[in-house]
């Protein structure tokens, strides 16, 4: 979109007026009230706090003309991705404490809306950005409130394409901030666990946490989660400021790693524990990932079972299951 510049990767947004509800949107007036909404609440929120434009897609060029079919373009790294993506393609190789940072940093991302007085209001797979190790962007601000410019109000829920919130669901009144808490408690929710939380609207159940890795955040979702917003958190500042409280007790990998090796693990290789429990009989098992078999020890037959490193992997990722598992 410049001439004379290398080329980069951007993500190109065109518009279908025609599929608005309100045909008040496919005049042009009226498409002057929601195209470029977006650039001018950056540049609202640009000003106001210098520390928020490195949490959002930078708008790069935009349809001058403002006409039926609009497009605008954002300026955007290559590896970052949608939330919906990275959830898919990335998490899964995230250690933990890698997840744990990702979470942090979309908090802190929309905490800076916050303390702005802001608040985004479409926080969803589609509109936040992530890149390992720590980067956190969002985009989609046409539907955002601010204090200071014009709202779309009631019109905006034509725009929103994320979660049901329960105070759509209960009629009951709730504040901008508080409608992003519950929304980015669902997206650290799909960071943490890889999928959003069950239910309509989206209900926190700590069975997701299988190995307990997170127990440290069980009290913390629930209060994110919560369906009364009057006892919900009331800003992703103070949800962040409870995450890192409940996340500055968690051992890292490191540490857990040497408890297991410390209290778990008195034999310390394969040549060691064949001597120790000496095979008596045929392998029961013998696969990549285990072996097992019976032995004799104190006048007793035991099954030995010996778990090898593929069935182990990332000793630094999966740690906190192995340590749950023994």
């Amino acid at each position: 979109y410049e001439e004379k510049i290398p080329l980069n990767t951007s993500t190109l947004r065109l518009w279908d007026s025609a599929k608005c509800e309100n045909s008040r949107f496919q005049t042009e007036e009226g498409r002057s009230e929601i195209a470029g909404r977006e650039k001018s609440v950056f540049h609202w929120l640009r000003d106001r706090n210098s520390f928020t434009e490195k949490y959002l897609l930078t708008p790069a060029a935009h349809d001058v003309d403002s006409t039926v079919d609009y497009w605008e373009a954002y300026e955007r790294r290559q590896k970052q991705k949608r939330l919906s993506d990275f959830v898919l393609t990335e998490a899964e190789r995230l250690s933990a404490e890698e997840r744990l940072e990702m979470s942090r940093q979309l908090l802190a991302a929309v905490a800076s809306l916050h303390e702005s007085g802001a608040a985004h209001l479409d926080l969803g797979p589609h509109s936040i950005w992530m890149e390992v190790p720590t980067t956190v962007r969002l985009s989609h601000l046409m539907a955002a409130h601010t204090p200071e410019g014009r709202s779309l109000g009631i019109d905006r829920y034509q725009f929103l394409s994320s979660v049901t919130l329960p105070e759509i669901i209960l009629d009951v009144h709730s504040s901008p901030q508080r409608r992003d808490v519950f929304l980015v408690g669902v997206a650290v929710h799909s960071v943490l666990f890889g999928h959003a939380p069950e239910g309509n609207p989206p209900d926190w159940n700590s069975n997701v946490d299988l190995d307990n890795c997170h127990a440290n955040l069980h009290g913390w979702f629930s209060a994110v989660l919560e369906h009364d917003p009057n006892n919900r958190i009331r800003t992703c500042s103070d949800a962040l400021s409870l995450f890192n409280k409940a996340t500055a007790t968690s051992p890292s990998s490191t540490k857990i790693i040497e408890k297991i090796e410390i209290e778990h693990s008195p034999i310390k290789s394969q040549m060691q524990a064949a001597r120790m429990f000496p095979l008596i009989e045929d392998f029961i098992c013998e696969t990549n990932a285990l072996e097992a078999w019976i032995t004799e020890h104190a006048g007793r037959k035991l099954l030995v079972k010996m778990w090898k490193q593929a069935a182990i992997g990332d000793l630094g990722k999966n740690s906190p299951k192995i340590l749950s598992f023994l």
